[in-house]
């Protein structure tokens, strides 16, 4: 019993080293992908809130992976878009 305990902290420890090590080496592509994660959460939290206005009126966007990667690389504009196109269609 005692070596599996033993095997999962070191399968552990070789995990963390190679995430810091990815971290290192992949410095800018981390902070553009953190930066669209933030934009995109801060955009389905908009459309989140949008949603629920927009509910009497009879329109509103999926929150979904999809939505949140085109708001998160587009913005504001992006958000816009996605209510435009539903509206349209």
């Amino acid at each position: 019993m005692e070596l599996l305990g033993t095997l999962n902290v070191i399968s552990i420890f070789i995990a963390v080293c190679v995430v810091a090590v990815a971290a290192i080496i992949f410095k800018r592509q981390i902070k553009k992908i953190l930066f669209f994660a933030i934009n995109g959460a801060a955009g389905l939290l908009a459309a989140f809130f949008i949603n629920f206005a927009a509910a009497p009126l009879g329109f509103g966007i999926g929150l979904n992976l999809v939505n949140a990667l085109f708001i998160g690389i587009l913005g504001i504009p992006g958000l816009i878009t996605l209510y435009i196109a539903s509206w349209l269609l």
